[in-house]
């Protein structure tokens, strides 16, 4: 009786250990697929583009309206205003000449929108009128006079 229980005993076990290792019998569920982790890509940084270097614009040229002068008498009563204007600019404008002495005057300093000029004796010249910025122009002038003889 012994060796029949012990028989019964080993059989069950066998049994119970043949339907554990088969997961439980016949399911037709297959196993669920691997899981992939994608490895991560590095993003590439953009090179940025330098900005051009910008070229400077020229400077406009101060106007001079008249835009030459010319005396036919001399002194303080023959003198004329010069106006001088420039596009964008709201400087001032100086006069200056390396051959204008002894033929005409007309003042150094700075001044806004006008340059008066007097006629002191014959001869012709050019006076530069310039902005702060270093543009200029030139302005030509030129001085007559006619003596008149009588008999």
């Amino acid at each position: 009786m012994r060796v029949m229980l012990a028989a019964r005993v080993v059989a069950g076990m066998l049994i119970a250990g043949a339907c554990a290792a088969c997961g439980g019998g016949g399911s037709s569920t297959p196993p669920p697929p691997p899981v992939v982790t994608p490895t991560p890509v590095p993003t590439a940084t953009p090179t940025p583009t330098p900005a051009p270097t910008p070229t400077a614009s020229p400077t406009p040229a101060p106007a001079l309206v008249p835009s030459a002068l010319s005396f036919i008498n001399v002194g303080s009563g023959a003198a004329q205003n010069v106006a001088v204007s420039e596009t964008g600019y709201n400087g001032t404008f100086t006069a200056s000449s390396s051959n204008c002495s002894g033929i005409v005057s007309f003042s150094a300093a700075p001044f806004a929108s006008s340059i008066q000029v007097t006629p002191v004796a014959p001869g012709t010249c050019a006076i530069a009128i310039s902005d702060t910025n270093g543009a200029h122009t030139a302005l030509p002038v030129s001085v007559t006079t006619t003596t008149v003889t009588g008999s």
